[in-house]
């Protein structure tokens, strides 16, 4: 699945893997993907699935938009392509990869500990929808 890691930052070694919907990133706190970084606009860019690949637009950023290094308004994204936003670089990853081998550069030690901690998280569908908040409250114990 694709997904987008920090590179730098406050956040850096965070994983945010990509779905099929339209994902927007920026430094307010309502955007799926927040960038802690003053520099970024509150809405920055959008990353959406067109056909086999995502692509990434600039939302009218204040700081710009940069992949690779260079400015766009649009592109679709590659593997390893580098998203600049503001002083923050989040790397593009198309596909899951061997998150203990990633190049020089990403912080591994935080990316493996947020790895383990993603493997060890059990997800349970309830048995059955509580009628109220005190059989939730059962359901729980």
């Amino acid at each position: 699945m694709p997904m987008l890691i920090f590179k730098n930052g406050p956040k850096a070694g965070e994983v945010y893997r990509l779905g099929r919907g339209t994902v927007t990133c920026g430094r307010a706190p309502q955007n799926p993907i927040q960038v802690l970084d003053e520099k970024a606009s509150k809405v920055h860019f959008q990353i959406k699935p067109v056909e086999d690949a995502y692509e990434v637009t600039d939302l009218k950023s204040t700081n710009r938009l940069f992949v690779n290094g260079t400015r766009v308004t649009c592109c679709c994204l590659k593997d390893w392509d580098e998203i600049l936003v503001g002083d923050t670089i989040l790397a593009y990853l198309a596909s899951d990869v061997d998150l203990d081998h990633l190049p020089d550069g990403f912080p591994k030690q935080k990316i493996a500990s947020m790895r383990t901690r993603i493997e060890e998280t059990v997800w349970e569908r309830p048995k059955k929808k509580p009628e109220s908040l005190t059989d939730w409250m059962k359901d729980r114990d």
